[in-house]
C-alpha cells in the first residue's frame, strides 16, 4: 500500500509539473505577444483637438499651456462661462507669456505667436513648414490632444484593453486636407505593423477615418471595429455659419467676457482674432465640412425621443418616418432644390469665401467634390457607398439639441455674390447641436449600428467621456473581443 501511495504521489507530482510547465509556457507566449502588440486602438481627435508642435524648436504650439493644469472641459463648462477659471489663468506666467506674444506689434503678434505659427495660406498650406502633430511617444501632455482633450478616454481604454491592444491617440494636422491625414493614418498603421485596429473617432477625426477606409480593401480588412462619435460625414451647417459670418465666431465669447467685467480681455481677443486668427481660415476642414449633396438626398429618419428612450428601442428596425428631400437653402422666400452635387458646388463657389483675394477659386473648394468621393468606395456594380458602411461601424450620436437644417438668404446686388445671409434658420432636435443625426450616421437606417446618447451635445459625447460615453464604449468593444483577447486582458488586469 505504501508503495502504491508513493507511486501515486509521483504520478501526481509529474502531472502537476507538466501543468505548471504548460502554464509557464503560455504565460511566456502571452508576455511575448503583450510586448510586441500587433493590434491597436487608435483614437482620432476632432477639429482643433490634436496637439501640434514646432519640430525646429521642440516647443508646443497648439496648445502652449502644457505647464498649466487645465482641461478642455474647464473651458466648455455646461454651467456657463468659466470666469472663475480665466482670472487665475491671467496670473500664470506661461499664460501671460503667450498673451504678450499675441498682443505684440499692435495685435499682429510676434512671428512665434501661437496663431502666427499655425497660420495657413489661402490655398490651405501651412505658413510655418516645421509645424507637425505631436507623436504619441512624446513626453508632452499634448500627446493626448489639446488641453487634456482625450486623456480620459485614453486612460479608460488603456486600463480596459491595453493588455491586448496598443492604445494611442493619433494626433493629425487638423489644418490640412483630411484625405492627406487619412493617408498619414495608413502610413502610421503600416509602419507599426498593426494587423488589427479598432478606430475611435470624434467629429472631424471621422472624416480622416473614412478617407483611410476608402483607400483600400487592405485598410478595411484591418479594422475589427470602428466607433464613430458625432462625425459630420455629410457636413454640418456650422461650416456655413462660420464662412458666412467670420466675425460671428467670437461674438458670444466677447459678450460673455464683457458681462463678467473682463472688457480689456474682450478687446484684446477681438484684436488678436482680426489680425491673426483669421489667417487660420485657410484650413481645409471648414470647407470640407460644408453640407454635402448627400445630406439633401438622404432619407431622413425620425423617431420618438424622450428621457426614457435611449435611441431606437428593441423592436425590429428603427421607428422611422421617411420624409421627402428637403431644401437646406432658401433664397428670397423660395426653397432651392439642387439637382446634382455639381449644382450645390456651383452655389458654394459663387460665395465670396470660396475665392482667394485675386478672385480665383480656393483649392479647398476646387477639390470639394473629390473630397466627398474620397470617403466612398465604388462597388463592382458601379454603386458608390460610404466607406464606413463596409466595416463594423457603430455610429454614436448625441441627441436633443437644436440643429440647423436650413439657412436663409435674400438678394442684395450690392454685395459680392449677390446674396445676404439672414439671421434666420430652421431647426430640428435630431442631433447634438452641431451635427445632424443623419450626417453622423452617414445616412444609415440600420438600428443595430446606431447608438443615441440623450441630451448630450457635441462635446459631451467625447470630451466628457467618463460621464456620457464610457460605459457604452467599453460595452461595444468588449462585445467584439476574441476569446484570446479576453484571456490576455484577464491575465494582465
Amino acid at each position: 500500500m505504501k508503495k502504491s501511495v508513493k507511486n501515486l504521489l509521483i504520478v501526481i507530482i509529474c502531472i502537476v509539473s507538466v501543468v505548471v510547465a504548460a502554464v509557464g509556457s503560455t504565460a511566456i507566449a502571452v508576455a511575448a505577444t503583450h510586448n510586441k502588440p500587433k493590434k491597436a486602438v487608435i483614437i482620432l481627435p476632432g477639429l482643433f483637438a490634436s496637439g501640434l508642435y514646432d519640430t525646429a524648436t521642440g516647443k508646443a504650439v497648439w496648445d502652449p499651456f502644457d505647464e498649466i493644469d487645465v482641461w478642455f472641459t474647464d473651458f466648455m463648462g455646461r454651467s456657463g462661462f468659466p470666469a472663475g477659471l480665466i482670472l487665475p489663468l491671467l496670473m500664470e506666467d506661461q499664460f501671460k507669456e503667450v498673451l504678450d506674444k499675441l498682443l505684440a506689434n499692435g495685435g499682429k503678434g510676434t512671428p512665434d505667436s501661437m496663431f502666427n505659427m499655425i497660420a495657413m495660406t489661402e490655398d490651405g498650406e501651412s505658413v510655418v513648414k516645421t509645424i507637425k502633430p505631436v507623436p504619441f511617444d512624446s513626453d508632452s501632455r499634448l500627446k493626448y490632444g489639446v488641453i487634456n482633450t482625450h486623456t480620459d478616454i485614453y486612460h479608460t481604454l488603456e486600463e480596459q484593453f491595453g493588455a491586448a491592444y496598443d492604445v494611442q491617440v493619433f494626433n493629425y494636422d487638423f489644418r490640412l486636407d483630411n484625405r492627406e491625414s487619412g493617408k498619414r493614418l495608413e502610413e502610421h498603421i503600416n509602419k507599426k505593423g498593426y494587423k488589427e485596429v479598432i478606430l475611435v473617432s470624434h467629429s472631424n477625426g471621422g472624416s480622416v477615418a473614412a478617407c483611410y477606409l476608402a483607400r483600400s480593401q487592405e485598410n478595411r480588412d484591418k479594422v475589427k471595429q470602428y466607433l464613430s462619435f458625432d462625425v459630420p460625414y455629410y457636413g454640418a451647417f456650422a461650416a456655413i455659419n462660420t464662412l458666412e459670418n467670420i466675425n460671428g465666431m467670437i461674438d458670444g465669447l466677447v459678450k460673455q467676457l464683457r458681462a463678467n467685467k473682463l472688457g480689456a480681455l474682450a478687446s484684446n481677443i477681438e484684436i488678436i482674432f482680426n489680425n491673426q486668427f483669421t489667417r487660420l481660415l485657410g484650413l481645409w476642414a471648414v470647407y470640407q465640412l460644408l453640407p454635402s449633396y448627400d445630406l439633401l438626398t438622404t432619407q431622413q429618419y425620425h423617431h420618438v425621443f424622450d428621457e426614457q428612450i435611449k435611441g431606437f428601442d428593441n423592436n425590429p428596425g428603427p421607428k422611422k418616418q421617411i420624409v421627402q428631400r428637403e431644401a437646406m437653402i432658401n433664397i428670397d422666400g423660395e426653397d432651392v432644390f439642387f439637382e446634382s452635387p455639381e449644382e450645390l458646388w456651383d452655389f458654394y463657389c459663387s460665395r465670396p469665401w470660396a475665392k482667394k483675394e485675386n478672385g480665383e477659386l480656393r483649392r479647398q473648394m476646387a477639390e470639394w467634390l473629390e473630397f466627398h468621393d474620397a470617403m466612398k468606395v465604388t462597388l463592382e456594380d458601379g454603386t458608390k457607398v460610404h466607406s464606413t458602411s463596409l466595416v463594423n461601424t457603430q455610429y454614436i450620436s448625441g441627441m436633443g439639441y437644436n440643429n440647423v437644417t436650413k439657412v436663409y438668404y435674400e438678394t442684395d446686388e450690392l454685395l459680392e455674390g449677390g446674396l445676404r445671409k439672414l439671421d434666420k434658420y430652421d431647426f430640428t432636435s435630431q442631433g447634438d447641436g452641431t451635427v445632424l443625426l443623419y450626417s453622423a450616421t452617414a445616412g444609415t437606417t440600420d438600428a443595430s449600428r446606431i447608438n443615441i446618447i440623450p441630451y448630450a451635445n457635441h462635446y459631451d459625447v467625447f470630451q466628457r467621456f467618463n460621464e456620457y460615453s464610457k460605459d457604452l464604449t467599453v460595452k461595444l468593444i468588449q462585445e467584439e473581443l476574441s476569446s484570446w483577447d479576453k484571456l490576455l486582458i484577464n491575465l494582465y488586469k
